[in-house]
């Protein structure tokens, strides 16, 4: 079991510990979670207030791997999930968690003091709890933001630089294993079509038409591809760009 985390006063449960209170591989709890972040944002509600992102190390390995900590929030939005005897079981443990944090943190000071007097400062230190917590969620996405930096000069290198970055995320890794790099980029290209309104192998092979007429040598027609589209097109370089962007924030893999 990991440590109890009290992250800036706020309280969470670890991700691995969730995934071992619901048997589930830790893996495919990131799974959910992820499609669970995209729909509260779809539905412009704040993830953060449920799922916290945040990255644990192996001893002996240098590598950053993906977890989330949990809010009690987090916690009773996964119990929902769950029917019968497991949301019953996992209540109860992530209930008695909790407890346990709140004695943690109940300074010794006030133990002496009348129930009204306790209840009125425990309510003050909740508060400012809150608002640590939210400043420092916040400077954690401008952290992660200011982190995804564009290099416009050599952006095919830096494009490249990223998707590779994003496959050994430990939730690509999760979801397409060998095949990931493939994959990922598959999956940059669908996206980009579907928000440009365009069909890439449609215009690569009017580049290559175009290629020839211009009497390029064979080998570079044959070899020119969908980076080649898209770095010729300031519209579809701006969206691809956005989109591996998002990825990176997403998977908390800033290069």
């Amino acid at each position: 079991m990991n440590e109890l985390q009290i992250n800036n006063q706020i309280k969470t449960i670890d991700s691995r510990d969730i995934a071992e209170m619901v048997e589930m591989r830790h893996g495919d709890l990131l799974k959910k979670i992820a499609s669970y972040n995209e729909i509260l944002e779809n539905g412009k509600i704040r993830s953060l207030d449920y799922f916290i992102p945040d990255t644990y190390s192996v001893e002996g390995n240098k590598r950053k791997y993906i977890c989330y900590q949990f809010t009690k929030m987090g916690c009773e939005f996964i119990a929902n999930k769950f029917t019968g005897e497991r949301g019953v079981i996992f209540t109860a443990k992530y209930v008695k968690r909790f407890n346990e944090m709140e004695q943690v943190g109940v300074p010794s000071e006030i133990s002496g003091l009348s129930p009204q007097l306790q209840l009125l400062i425990g309510m003050e230190l909740k508060q400012k709890q809150l608002e640590t917590a939210v400043a420092d969620t916040n400077a954690r996405i401008d952290n992660i933001q200011n982190a995804v930096v564009v290099d416009t000069q050599n952006w095919r290198k830096w494009a490249n630089a990223s998707i590779n970055k994003l496959a050994e995320s430990e939730l690509i890794i999760e979801e397409f294993g060998d095949l990931r790099y493939q994959k990922l980029r598959t999956n940059t290209y669908k996206e980009l079509e579907s928000r440009a309104g365009c069909d890439l192998k449609v215009r690569l092979k009017k580049l290559k038409e175009r290629l020839e007429k211009a009497g390029a040598k064979k080998n570079v027609i044959k070899e020119a591809g969908n980076m080649d589209v898209i770095e010729q097109d300031k519209k579809l370089k701006e969206i691809y760009t956005a989109i591996i962007r998002d990825m990176l924030i997403k998977y908390q893999s800033a290069v």
